[in-house]
């Protein structure tokens, strides 16, 4: 896999891989990355989760609708031209954002969810309870999958290289290593690990669990991320 970072859209209408759902963990698998992180002294600068699900595109005009009364506080705005239509409500506040994209290309349409934080403290835990878990509820029908990712920005003093580094990651996750790429400065993995509910069965095998590394220079910062079951953030 040259590449670890996967366009989300381009994810959902592939018809080789199929998602995995499991409810045996009560706390999100963003909990575990966080706590996982932490517990190696590594401060988390940024975090996401996406969630997804594929609507009829009839449905698209209702959903709207639907939405814009159940979140008349947030803001509405419609994209289109002749191949891309899309409805997109966002609602930001001091520490994350919330965003529900509806999305009809292509033949497709789907429904995402999507929140972005900054930092991490035991605060934002609350709002899984209070603000998110609700909204997933609100949203979907299903049991959505949920797209983990967290970012970092390590010490540029590193006194192990990206390679090793990401080796430790792995062992820390509890994690099997499935494939690995590696460039100048740059080292990324796709592994499996027993932590997460969420998964992704490719081909051969199941994953879930990314990682990528990339050094900035001599002395410059190194940006990690780690997202489960895959990376669907650009790094």
């Amino acid at each position: 896999m040259k590449k670890m970072i996967m366009a989300l859209f381009s994810l959902l209408a592939v018809g080789f891989i199929f998602i995995n759902i499991t409810n045996a963990k009560s706390e999100p698998d963003l909990f575990t990355l966080a706590t996982t992180l932490e517990n190696e002294q590594i401060d988390i600068d940024k975090w996401s989760i996406h969630s997804r699900e594929q609507i009829e595109t009839g449905e698209k005009e209702e959903k709207l609708s639907q939405f814009k009364k159940q979140f008349s506080d947030w803001n509405w705005e419609i994209v289109e031209d002749q191949d891309h239509w899309e409805a997109i409500g966002t609602s930001t506040g001091k520490r994350m954002t919330e965003t529900i994209s509806i999305l009809s290309a292509d033949g497709y349409s789907y429904l995402m969810y999507e929140v972005t934080g900054i930092g991490w403290d035991p605060e934002l835990k609350d709002s899984f309870s209070t603000i998110i878990f609700p909204t997933l509820d609100k949203i979907f029908h299903s049991n959505p999958t949920v797209f983990s990712c967290i970012y970092s920005e390590l010490d540029g003093n590193m006194n192990e290289s990206v390679s090793a580094h990401l080796t430790n990651l792995l062992h820390v996750f509890q994690a099997e290593e499935l494939e690995m790429l590696r460039e100048d400065n740059f080292v990324s993995a796709t592994a499996y690990s027993p932590l997460f509910t969420e998964s992704i069965k490719g081909h051969t095998e199941e994953f879930n669990l990314q990682l990528g590394l990339r050094n900035q220079g001599l002395g410059e910062k190194t940006t990690l991320v780690v997202g489960t079951p895959i990376i669907t953030i650009e790094y």
